[in-house]
């Protein structure tokens, strides 16, 4: 199982003592933002070596950007794959070395922070121990009346670092989780910047639930 996915699985099911805080979100279940729409997957052609490239790099080609974190879609090189669970965040550089990480699940949202560094084509995350869940309370999927609409809780964990591989592809600088600068397969791992959803965006929606203020950044 490659790095990135055992990452986000790690950040979604790591859940450590902090007193849960029930709220009541003003919004709805159904409009719970995730990661903008990405081309479907395509398993006709299987991704192409050559149009990675290498170099060097700096916090400069990643900060204030918004970028999307998923498997690569086959047939699609340095594109994401969006139809699937558990495997999809949301990456945001806030500044020149802190990020906060916003990972989904059906019904679920995971958001962790963090510093990060860049030393030539390779990329660490030194994730923070605090990070912020917000849960869809599924008691309702059997009793309507039950309350509250979700939980919104704050969570303690190990801090940990994690590195990825910088490379260019199509001129943006990508992230891939395989420690070498080229797409191995088709389903490889990657990160590349969103051009759906600006990173004001996604923290207006992270502060419309609350996650943001607990967050504390």
């Amino acid at each position: 199982m490659k790095k990135l996915h055992v990452f986000a699985l790690m950040l979604l099911l790591l859940s450590c003592s902090e007193t849960k805080e029930p709220t009541t979100p003003e919004t709805p279940f159904e409009n719970i933002p995730a990661a903008p729409e990405i081309v479907a997957a395509d398993t006709a052609t299987p991704a192409i070596d050559a149009a990675i490239t290498t170099g060097i790099y700096s916090t400069d080609d990643f900060e204030e950007k918004s970028f999307v974190m998923s498997n690569a879609t086959r047939g699609e090189i340095c594109r994401v794959e969006r139809g699937c669970d558990c495997c999809l965040s949301d990456l945001l550089f806030l500044s020149a070395d802190t990020f906060v990480l916003s990972s989904y699940c059906e019904g679920s949202q995971i958001v962790n922070k963090g510093k990060y560094s860049v030393n030539r084509n390779e990329m660490t995350f030194h994730i923070d121990p605090l990070s912020v869940s917000y849960e869809y309370n599924w008691e309702r999927e059997v009793d309507s009346t039950a309350l509250p609409l979700y939980f919104l809780k704050a969570q303690t964990q190990e801090p940990r670092n994690i590195k990825f591989t910088i490379a260019t592809c199509e001129a943006s600088p990508i992230l891939l989780s395989d420690g070498v600068a080229r797409i191995k397969e088709p389903g490889t791992e990657l990160a590349r910047e969103n051009t759906e959803a600006s990173v004001a965006e996604i923290i207006n929606g992270l502060k419309e639930k609350g996650i943001w203020d607990k967050l504390k950044i």
